[in-house]
Order: structure tokens, then C-alpha cells, then sequence
């Protein structure tokens, strides 16, 4: 299970493999969470508005599946545009 791409989110790293999408934490009281590759039926990318002192830089990343979704926050634009053409969406 070969990394494809690993980066800095909101709570932990964004980790894409051939597999699986897993959010993986370093906080106490969080878990692990992770979506299988195969189950995922679309993804969400939300741009932060510009007003902000961060707009332009990061945005948010909701991956879903049947009855769940994984929501990456802060992932960088570049890096979450290279997802969501990876993931084919």
C-alpha cells in the first residue's frame, strides 16, 4: 500500500494511498478515519474565500462515500486540486 500523497491538514496528515483516505491525528481523543478508495462516490473541494487572511491558499476537502464522509480542512489549494484529479472527480 504505496503512499500517493501525504499533507498537513486541520487535525492531523491527509494521506491517499492506492486504497484507502485516512486522516491521520496526533490530538488526544481522535481517532484514525479512513475511507476505502472503492466506496468513495465524490468529493467536495471548497476554495477559502480571499477575504480572509488565508483565501486563496487552502481549502476544504469532503470526501463521501454510501452513508459517510471524511472532511479534511486547510489542506493547500495546489495540494487538494492534485486530490481530486487523482480520486478522477
Amino acid at each position: 500500500m504505496a503512499e500517493t500523497i501525504r499533507t498537513k491538514c486541520h487535525i492531523g496528515q491527509l494521506v491517499i494511498t492506492d486504497t484507502v483516505v485516512r486522516i491521520e491525528t496526533r490530538l488526544l481523543g481522535q481517532s484514525t478515519k479512513s475511507l476505502s478508495r472503492s466506496s468513495i462516490t465524490g468529493v467536495d473541494i471548497m476554495p477559502y474565500p480571499k477575504l480572509l487572511g488565508i483565501g486563496g491558499k487552502y481549502a476544504d476537502l469532503t470526501f463521501y462515500a454510501a452513508g459517510d464522509a471524511l472532511n479534511a480542512k486547510m489542506v493547500k489549494i495546489d495540494v487538494a486540486r492534485q486530490i481530486v484529479a487523482l480520486l478522477g472527480y
